[in-house]
């Protein structure tokens, strides 16, 4: 095509100046360079395109798993609170249980007291009266 331009620019002559010649070819060989320089550009275009979209596609992965890690340690706080609240009444039961333990152990201890006065009396009242 070069050539043609060439050939259409100097009609006249019936050869060319080798300049005019190679500078075509010269050309040519530019002009397949740069387009092959422009499809490695778009490789590369696609190739980094690709790559964003994986990165956003990780972040996006990466967000989710935050936002259910906040959740986890959210419940996790609110297990702990119950946790605590069932360790109180637990501690309140026990509590209970030792003091009516310690309430019917008193009644015991009185009732054994009075069985033993009884006990004395009996006594006496055998030693009193000779049986």
């Amino acid at each position: 095509m070069f050539l043609e331009a060439v050939f259409l620019l100097y009609p006249e002559q019936s050869f060319l100046p080798v300049e005019l010649t190679s500078g075509g070819f010269y050309l040519t060989i530019q002009i397949a360079k740069l387009r092959e320089t422009n499809r490695a550009l778009d490789r590369l275009t696609k190739s980094k395109d690709a790559a964003l979209m994986d990165a956003e596609r990780t972040v996006q992965i990466a967000e989710i798993k935050a936002s259910m890690v906040d959740e986890l340690q959210n419940r996790n706080q609110e297990l702990m609170k119950q946790i605590e609240i069932c360790q109180v009444y637990w501690n309140l039961d026990i509590i209970k249980k030792k003091w009516r333990l310690k309430s019917r152990c008193k009644f015991s201890e009185h009732r054994m007291s009075k069985f033993d006065q009884g006990v004395s009396l009996l006594d006496f009242t055998s030693k009193l009266f000779g049986t």
